[in-house]
Order: C-alpha cells, then structure tokens, then sequence
C-alpha cells in the first residue's frame, strides 16, 4: 500500500522496478540529484496540467496545504500530479536563486518512487552506484 512521506525523511535505497537493482540516489546539499532535476522539468506540467505558474500553483494548493499541516504528501496524490508538483518545485526553486528544494522536494521524490501507479518514465531517475 502507498505510505505518505513525512518529512524529514531522507530518501532512502529503492529497488529498481525494471531491473530489480538497488539504488542509491546522490543528492547535493539542496536535497536534489541533478538527474532529477533535469527529468522533472521534462514533464512540462504548463503543457500537461495547467496552462501558467499561476494556474498550476492553484492547481497544486490542496496538496501542497496538505503536506505543510501534516508533514505528509497526501495519499491521494496521483503520479501526474505528483510529477507536477516536482516540476513546480524546480520552476520555483530557479526563479528563488536555487537552495530550496529540501523537504518538500524530498517527499516528492520519495512518493513518486514509492508509488504503486508509477512506471517508467514516471518514476525519477536513479543516480549512483547500482549493484545487483
């Protein structure tokens, strides 16, 4: 079953849906892999969920209330928006001067990997050592 991410959490090894590897994700000190950073601004969600900044922040109020009362990113939280919630993220951490991504980012991150519904291309890249 889907676990919500509390935060303060930290990202932990997952194992690889299509390859059953184990991963470690390397993280800078903003909380983010430079591969994810790149992935979740290929999903544009300007084209896919709302049509500005603006619209997609409204679009995203609801989860985002919902994880700054309870810590959590809500269970009813589905891939896409989820993926736009990452791409959000990054557009706002650009336009900030970067250094804020951090736990929110985190727990984002980690629903999306955790995640019963995401495959593929839905899921963030994995960074690091990978063993077998």
């Amino acid at each position: 079953m889907f676990q919500p991410q509390k935060i303060g959490t930290p990202i932990r090894a997952t194992t690889d849906r299509s390859s059953r590897r184990t991963t470690t994700l390397e993280r800078d000190e903003d909380g983010a892999a430079p591969e994810e950073i790149e992935w979740a601004l290929a999903y544009n969600a300007y084209e896919r969920l709302a049509k500005s900044p603006n619209d997609l922040g409204r679009l995203l109020e609801p989860a985002r209330d919902g994880f700054l009362t309870t810590g959590c990113v809500p269970e009813w939280c589905g891939v896409d928006l989820l993926r736009g919630w990452a791409f959000y993220l990054v557009r706002e951490d650009y336009f900030s001067g970067g250094g804020t991504l951090g736990r929110e980012w985190q727990a984002v991150m980690t629903s999306l990997i955790n995640h019963p519904a995401g495959r593929g291309e839905d899921l963030p890249p994995r960074a690091g050592p990978h063993s077998d």
